[in-house]
């Protein structure tokens, strides 16, 4: 009874990991399609290299998910590790380039395509939101192991 109770919480979490990677590839492929509709518009106040690296680092992001979802023993500590620092640039980086577009005057970046570019923004917000959290609790659990005492004796 427990062994088919451990298979199945297995096949959850599983399944739910599944679902975080359609979600995450479903937003990177907007990305893209938005970044192509700036580029097709020759708006020159989106052209930036930051750009370039959110457009390229979606597409590669897109990829790396379906290789591991072909090919789960891609995973190792070391493409983890590589896609985690990455992903921390792309984080700042969508979300200076976003902000950076609410100042331009191209009518593409926010008035014909306000849902995508409003998601986007909305997105980029709760990256770094997730990304501050995240530091907040490694930095918890950095302390706590630290066992230090829990009053100090001033006297």
């Amino acid at each position: 009874m427990a062994v088919g109770k451990i298979i199945s919480d297995n096949k959850r979490g599983h399944i739910g990991l599944i679902i975080y990677d359609l979600f995450i590839i479903l937003v990177s492929a907007l990305i893209i399609y938005y970044i192509n509709i700036l580029e097709q518009s020759n708006c020159a106040c989106s052209e930036s290299n930051k750009r370039n690296f959110i457009k390229y680092y979606s597409i590669t992001l897109i990829a790396y998910i379906l290789t591991t979802i072909i090919y789960p023993q891609f995973k190792n500590d070391i493409v983890q590790l590589i896609v985690v620092i990455f992903s921390i640039i792309n984080m700042i980086t969508l979300y200076t380039y976003i902000r950076s577009l609410r100042s331009c005057h191209c009518s593409i970046s926010t008035n014909e395509n306000i849902y995508i570019y409003e998601f986007i923004t909305f997105y980029s917000r709760h990256l770094i939101l997730f990304g501050i959290y995240t530091i907040l609790v490694f930095i918890a659990i950095y302390i706590t192991s630290l066992k230090l005492p829990k009053y100090i004796n001033i006297n």
